[in-house]
C-alpha cells in the first residue's frame, strides 16, 4: 500500500460508522488476535478496512463491543505499528525514530510546514559531556555518540542515548577491542548495526587521520578496516548509499548550464537482486594540515568503499566538481548525493607567498553556499538553478533531509588575515530549507527569543518526540574570539552540552 493510498482512505476515515464498516472491522481485529503472523496479514487486508482501524485507533474513536476486548486491541495496534514503521522508514531511512503510527503523517505534513518550526529547550536529551565536531548516528530508536573537542580535550569513547518513548538515558558502552584514537572532524555512519568511523584529527596537529574503524553495535567490538588509499582529512563527508532503497519522486531540474535533465528518483524502485545493488560509502571532500608548510590543503576527491567486500575505489566523475572543500554537508537524494556549502580553500590562502597578496587581506569567498549533486549511477556531477534567497555562505552547519526538504542549520563563515596570520571565524544560528521539488529556498520565521545560542560543530536528526516531529540539536561550538593583544590567533573552541528541539509539525 503506497503512502498516497492511506492518505485517501484516511480522508474518508469519518464514514466508517456504518454497520458493515464495524463488522468488517470486528472481524479483521477478530482474525488478527488469532493469527501467528499477524504484520503479514494486516498488509493482506483491505486497504480501506487497514485505515480506517488506524484512523479509530489514532483518534481514540471506540469501536464495537466485540472489537475493544484488550488482546484484540493491542495486537492491532502493534500490527498498525509495525506496518506504520515500515512506512516511515521506507522514506526516511533505518534512522528514523519511531514514536506511534502518526509519524508517517508528521513527515509528510511537518515538511510542508516548516514555516511553522518553533524551537523548545530539552534539557533531558543533553549530551554527558561539552562537545563539538563530534559524530551521531540514530540506529534502533537509540543514539550513538563518538568523539569530539572541548578546547584541548578530544575524545574516542562511545555513548548511546535511549530515545522517547523511552526514558532518555546516556550511558557510555563498554568495548572491546582497540578504538580509534580520540579526534574530531571525522565522520560515522551506520549501516544495518554496523557503525564505521573515518578519519578526523586534532587542531594544529600535522598528521590528521586517515584510518577507518568499525563497531558492530551489538557485539561492540572494535575491528580496523582498510584505510582509503593515499588519504587523510578531517571536515570530510561520508553517506551511506544504496540504489535499492526506496526513495522521493525529484521533477527534472535544469542546471546551471541550461540541460535539462531526467528526475532523481521515481517511486517505486527496483527490488535488490544483484551484487550492484548492495551499499556502499561514498567519501567527498576534507581537508589536511600539510607536515612540511603547516599550510591546509583541501580536497575534492571522491572515494567510494564496498561494504560488502571491505574495498576502496576512487571515483572520478564527470562534469563540473565542486571546488575543494571541507566541513560542508552531505546526504542521499533520490539516487544523489547532495553537498551543500562549506570552507573553499583557494591557493592563495594556502600558499601566499606565491602571490602577490598584501597584508591584512581577507578572503571571504573561503565560504560556500553553492548546491552540487553527484548521480550515483551515473557518478556526474550537476548543479541545479536554485531560486530564493540561500542561507549565507558557511561550513560547520548540519543539513538533513525531511520529505522533500533539506533543512540547514547553524555553521559558521571563515576568513584568513594573511600578514598577521589569523583566522576569523564566526558561528550562525539561522534555520533555512531547500525545495527539492522546486529548488527554492525559504525559511521560517521564528522569534528571537526562542532561537538557541549560535553555534556550529553540531549534529542533528530528525526524531519524532512527543507526538511531534522534531529537528534534534546535541551540542555544537561555542567560539570566543582572540582580543587585539592575545597570543592565540585563532581563538578558544569550547564545546557546548546542550540540546534543542526544532518541532517541525504542529
Amino acid at each position: 500500500m503506497e503512502p498516497h493510498d492511506s492518505n485517501r482512505a484516511l480522508s474518508a476515515g469519518d464514514d466508517a460508522d456504518s454497520e458493515a464498516d464495524a463488522a468488517a472491522i470486528t472481524r479483521a481485529m477478530g482474525l488478527l488476535s488469532t493469527h501467528e503472523e499477524r504484520p503479514s496479514l494486516l498488509l493482506s487486508l483491505p486497504t480501506e478496512i487497514i485505515c480506517r482501524i488506524m484512523h479509530q485507533l489514532a483518534s481514540g474513536g471506540d469501536f464495537a463491543p466485540a472489537a475493544i476486548a484488550a488482546s484484540t486491541c493491542v495486537t492491532l495496534r502493534d500490527a498498525a505499528a509495525w506496518w506504520w514503521h515500515e512506512t516511515a522508514l521506507g522514506m526516511l531511512g533505518d534512522d528514523m525514530c519511531w514514536d506511534g503510527p502518526n509519524a508517517t503523517f508528521q513527515v509528510v505534513s511537518g515538511a510542508s510546514t516548516l514555516s511553522h518550526a518553533k524551537w523548545q529547550p530539552a534539557p533531558h536529551l543533553h549530551l554527558p559531556f561539552h562537545s563539538f565536531a563530534h559524530s551521531s548516528v540514530l540506529w534502533q530508536g537509540k543514539l550513538y555518540l563518538f568523539g569530539g573537542r572541548h578546547n584541548d580535550v578530544y575524545r574516542t569513547g562511545l555513548h548511546s542515548l535511549s530515545l522517547p518513548p523511552l526514558a532518555p538515558e546516556w550511558k557510555e558502552i563498554p568495548t572491546r577491542g582497540t578504538p580509534p584514537e580520540p579526534r574530531r572532524a571525522h565522520t560515522a555512519c551506520v549501516h544495518k548495526g554496523l557503525l564505521y568511523i573515518l578519519g578526523g584529527g586534532q587542531a594544529n596537529a600535522t598528521i590528521g587521520h586517515g584510518d577507518m574503524h568499525v563497531i558492530d553495535l551489538s557485539l561492540r567490538s572494535w575491528t580496523q578496516l582498510p584505510s582509503p588509499p593515499d588519504w587523510q582529512a578531517f571536515g570530510h563527508t561520508c553517506v551511506v548509499a544504496s540504489l535499492s532503497s526506496s526513495t522521493l519522486r525529484i521533477p527534472p531540474f535544469k542546471s546551471r548550464l541550461g540541460k535539462q535533465h531526467r528526475p532523481l528518483a521515481q517511486i517505486p524502485q527496483r527490488q535488490p537482486s544483484s551484487a550492484s545493488d548492495s551499499a556502499c560509502l561514498i567519501v567527498f571532500g576534507g581537508a589536511w594540515q600539510s607536515s612540511a608548510s603547516g599550510f591546509i590543503h583541501a580536497t575534492n576527491r571522491v572515494l567510494r568503499f564496498d561494504i560488502s567486500n571491505e574495498l576502496w575505489e576512487e571515483v572520478h566523475p564527470r562534469g563540473r566538481a565542486p571546488e575543494d572543500r571541507y566541513r560542508h554537508t552531505s546526504c542521499i537524494v533520490g539516487q544523489s548525493m547532495a553537498v551543500w556549502g562549506g570552507y573553499v580553500l583557494h591557493a592563495h590562502v594556502m600558499q601566499p607567498r606565491q602571490h602577490q597578496v598584501t597584508a591584512g587581506d581577507k578572503f571571504a569567498c573561503m565560504n560556500a553556499d553553492d548546491l552540487f549533486l553527484l548521480d550515483l549511477n551515473t557518478y556526474k556531477w550537476s548543479s541545479p538553478v536554485v531560486n530564493g534567497t540561500p542561507p549565507s555562505p558557511r561550513g560547520g552547519h548540519s543539513m538533513v533531509l525531511v520529505h522533500n526538504k533539506l533543512v540547514i542549520y547553524g555553521g559558521g563563515d571563515l576568513t584568513y588575515t594573511y600578514g598577521m596570520e589569523q583566522w576569523h571565524e564566526r558561528d550562525v544560528g539561522t534555520v533555512h530549507w531547500l525545495d527539492t521539488t522546486t529548488w527554492t529556498y525559504g525559511a521560517p520565521s521564528i522569534p528571537n527569543d526562542e532561537v538557541p545560542e549560535v553555534r556550529g560543530g553540531h549534529t542533528s536528526h530528525l526524531i519524532s518526540h512527543e507526538g511531534k516531529l522534531c529537528l534534534l540539536v546535541l551540542g555544537g561550538r561555542r567560539y570566543l574570539p582572540p582580543s587585539p593583544e592575545d597570543g592565540n590567533a585563532g581563538g578558544e573552541h569550547f564545546g557546548r552540552v546542550d540540546a534543542h528541539l526544532l518541532q517541525l509539525s504542529k
